[in-house]
């Protein structure tokens, strides 16, 4: 069924750097118009390296052209990591080659990344893994040990390294460039215009732990928040014994007790007041009264659940919010006359009613890079809206309104030039942390770069 005249677009967010002044919806277009000296100078960034022996001496090309630049494609030229983001970096100061140790693969691997510890700022892995599965597998591993080392990792895919000279290769130079950046103390991306009437926004994930295939020994709840603009960045996990399933409705919900799920909302609000607005309780009143908070959830929860969450928001002092549920599959699919190809349009949105809306987060988007205007998107097939609904609110937006929220944090992956992610940031990395969570990694961690 068509809907032509009710479909209706939401334009991609304006991307910057914190702290700087460069404009750009392409983030590759911005970084090569920006201007670095905008931002602080960092001391020299030291690099070392976790690659198979095989694959050294690729690497030691790919590492030329990161730090010196790759004019290779005309239309996404890679000025060299100083030119781009004032940082010196050196050359890779060791290999380690996880061959010569015992052990399998994945531990080999991990326990290099603990041997290096803090002797470098960055440790460059190259993954030996070119599918996604396995190499998501030896990812959450490298990430557990970083936290326990307190070491910032960059994972590549050994392919990565076979695109050197593709039309590829300099956007892979972009990517890698940022995530360095990023974690050794720079913050892209934050949107260059606000969204002024939110407070924060709050991803909330739960999770388990399994042993063997019936005991459950662990279940938590993890909340990651952005502020209105996504310069700051903060999580919190709670407990959550209780949680169970049940059945609502003809479907399965969860099931949290009204305790601890007062405890999940009220700490992640408060570790998020106390590091963003202060200490005293009136002035971060003050400066939250009036705005929106909003909280966005992808499991389905109990009406209990979802009424203690509102009781717990307005008991800590918040007049105005939103709970929004982000349905990752939906059977709806939006297609307009302008489309030829069939391939959808990125923030296209049809307006269901006034609680629920189909968005497209990804998709074709047509943007500039140099003089030539092209149009993008990372996969034709398969490309499936998300769906929107407003379960509990107070004061808040219109839906279109609240599906422009959630393009806007579709666009703030700090560690990539990619504003194409299905799920908002708050969603994606409340994720990651779930998934690292269950390697073992319990205690608190301030820095969110240690996930990236």
């Amino acid at each position: 069924m068509v809907f032509e005249k009710k479909l209706k677009t939401i334009d991609d967010p304006i991307l910057e750097f914190d702290s700087s002044e460069h404009k750009s919806t392409d983030p590759i277009n911005g970084l090569e118009n920006w201007d670095p000296n905008k931002l602080p100078d960092l001391e020299c960034i030291r690099v070392s390296a976790i690659c198979q022996s095989q694959y050294v001496n690729v690497l030691k090309q790919f590492w030329d052209h990161l730090r010196n630049g790759y004019n290779g494609n005309r239309y996404v030229p890679y000025l060299g990591f100083r030119e781009s983001f004032a940082a010196p970096i050196t050359d890779i100061l060791s290999t380690v080659n996880p061959d010569v140790k015992s052990g399998d693969i994945d531990t080999r691997f991990a326990a290099s990344v603990r041997d290096i510890g803090s002797s470098a700022d960055i440790v460059f892995v190259v993954l030996p893994y070119d599918f996604p599965q396995e190499a998501m597998t030896m990812y959450n591993e490298i990430k557990a040990a970083s936290f326990q080392s307190k070491t910032k990792t960059q994972c590549i895919r050994r392919n990565i390294l076979g695109r050197v000279g593709s039309p590829d290769h300099a956007i892979d130079l972009w990517n890698i460039g940022v995530g360095i950046f990023t974690k050794v103390g720079g913050t892209p991306w934050v949107l260059s215009d606000r969204m002024s009437d939110v407070g924060c926004f709050v991803g909330l994930v739960t999770d388990s732990v399994k042993r063997g295939t019936q005991t459950v020994s662990d279940k938590a709840g993890i909340c990651e928040v952005v502020d209105n603009y996504g310069s700051h960045v903060i999580w919190a996990k709670e407990e959550l014994p209780s949680l169970s399933f049940a059945k609502e409705e003809g479907r399965t919900v969860r099931e949290i007790d009204k305790k601890e799920t007062t405890k999940m909302i009220e700490s992640c609000l408060e570790k998020y007041c106390r590091q963003r607005l202060g200490s005293n309780y009136h002035d971060r009143m003050n400066l939250l009264s009036d705005k929106l908070v909003v909280f966005h959830l992808t499991d389905d929860f109990s009406k209990g659940v979802l009424e203690t969450m509102e009781k717990a928001i307005t008991d800590f002092g918040l007049e105005r919010y939103q709970i929004i549920h982000l349905k990752q599959d939906t059977p709806y699919r939006l297609y307009s006359n302008e489309s030829n190809d069939m391939t959808p349009l990125r923030g296209t949105v049809f307006e269901v009613n006034d609680k629920n809306a189909v968005l497209y987060t990804h998709g074709k988007r047509e943007y500039h890079r140099g003089t030539v205007h092209n149009v993008y998107t990372r996969n034709k097939r398969g490309i499936k809206p998300i769906g929107v609904e407003i379960l509990k609110e107070n004061k808040g937006v219109p839906i279109y309104e609240t599906c422009k929220h959630v393009i806007n944090l579709t666009g703030l992956c700090w560690y990539t030039t990619d504003i194409e992610m299905k799920m908002p940031v708050t969603i994606k990395i409340a994720r990651r942390l779930g998934m690292l969570w269950k390697r073992g990694v319990l205690s608190d961690f301030a820095d969110v770069r240690y996930v990236l």
